[in-house]
């Protein structure tokens, strides 16, 4: 995550709210696939700069096969 972006995050990512989120993530990806990968989930973040960013997007995509999701909004891997 670029270092901007921590600022202004770092207060929700440090909460109880998305600790209790962070849990419940980590015991469905134990029995279920859930994409995109951990790594991915952020990945907007280390991608652009708060100072240069207008629009977040937020999105929930229906990944249809493994291995498609890279972690930004409306996007895939597959061609």
């Amino acid at each position: 995550m670029k270092r901007d972006w921590v600022f202004f995050l770092n207060p929700l990512l440090t909460s109880p709210e998305m600790a209790e989120l962070k849990r419940f993530i980590a015991n469905e990806r134990q029995t279920k696939n859930v994409y995109p990968a951990s790594a991915d989930v952020f990945r907007a973040f280390t991608l652009c700069s708060y100072k240069d960013t207008k629009v977040v997007i937020l999105g929930q995509d229906p990944y249809c096969e493994s291995g498609s999701a890279d972690g930004l909004c409306f996007s895939s891997l597959l061609p």
